[in-house]
């Protein structure tokens, strides 16, 4: 069953309730300031829309198409932070992730063995601010992720050109052994090894540094080690 509701009143109600609980942890779950104020914006826009057309007898055709065309663009963006940031992400707990209607999955793999595979990421850039990531194991071809992982775990900054000879701390050097503890850094978590996120067009031109490890969510201490910093000007 989708976890979007179908009836209108109801999704205006899921997504209202789903923007204000990612603004108001969006620090704690290592989201990206930017991207919260995409969610606002395109969470600003919706809402007169959706209010012109609460009334079947007072609403246009005109209001009724306005709405119906931004809401598939907002219902895309939607899915895409759900399933790329908060389904999964070892920092939102099941109980949030369920107070917000994303459905998680409760059935948790067991005896898994501790992850010792140092993922390689290779960024590459689609355009307009959305960068494709392709994760394998080291020394592996596959295009899966790791098999005892429930998916890639990325810590990233984001950094203006000329700021790229001076890292924000508490970035580890790329000379470093990068750990999630090194920073409270924005994160990016996916179930899929080969995956686009959007940072949106106003990160184009930004240096992005990322590094990451393969992750058990249902328990941290067998996440796999992180690996090198990669580098990417994102276009």
């Amino acid at each position: 069953m989708d976890y979007i509701p179908s009836k209108l009143k109801d999704y205006y109600d899921w997504q209202e309730k789903l923007v204000t609980t990612v603004v108001n942890n969006a620090i704690l779950w290592g989201i990206d300031a930017a991207l919260v104020t995409e969610m606002q914006n395109m969470a600003g826009t919706y809402k007169p829309l959706y209010l012109a057309i609460k009334s079947t007898e007072t609403r246009t055709q005109q209001q009724v198409v306005a709405h119906n065309t931004y809401k598939k663009t907002y219902t895309k963006f939607l899915r895409s932070v759900v399933q790329g940031i908060l389904v999964n992400n070892p920092r939102v707990p099941i109980d949030d992730q369920v107070a917000m209607g994303l459905n998680p999955h409760l059935y948790i793999r067991t005896q898994r063995s501790k992850i010792t595979d140092k993922p390689t990421i290779q960024p590459e850039n689609v355009g307009g601010g959305e960068v494709r990531f392709r994760c394998t194991q080291s020394g592996s071809n596959s295009k899966g992720r790791h098999p005892e992982s429930d998916g890639i775990e990325l810590f990233y900054v984001l950094e203006s050109v000329a700021a790229k000879v001076n890292p924000v701390d508490p970035v580890p050097s790329e000379s470093a052994e990068p750990k999630p503890e090194d920073a409270f850094l924005p994160s990016i978590f996916s179930t899929r090894a080969n995956f686009i996120h959007g940072f949106g067009v106003n990160h184009v031109g930004k240096v992005l540094r990322v590094y990451g490890r393969w992750a058990n969510t249902a328990d941290r201490s067998k996440s796999g080690p992180c690996c090198g910093i990669v580098s990417l000007v994102i276009s």
